[in-house]
């Protein structure tokens, strides 16, 4: 995101002795919404496989 530079210079200028941690719930979220992402795409995509066949079988008859 375009933003995160920006907002992490300001967040270490102003916290200066802060320690950066992560908890498992939004690591698991992120990785989640991500292979969603990717399982939309690849189903999207095999239903155009699927409608490109049946239209090459319909103009083949």
């Amino acid at each position: 995101m375009i933003w995160q530079k920006t907002w992490k210079l300001a967040v270490k200028q102003v916290f200066t002795n802060a320690t950066l941690v992560t908890d498992r719930f939004h690591v698991i979220k992120l990785a989640m919404e991500a292979l969603q992402h990717i399982r939309i795409n690849l189903r999207w995509k095999e239903l155009d496989n699927e409608n490109a066949a049946i239209k090459r079988l319909k103009n083949n008859k």
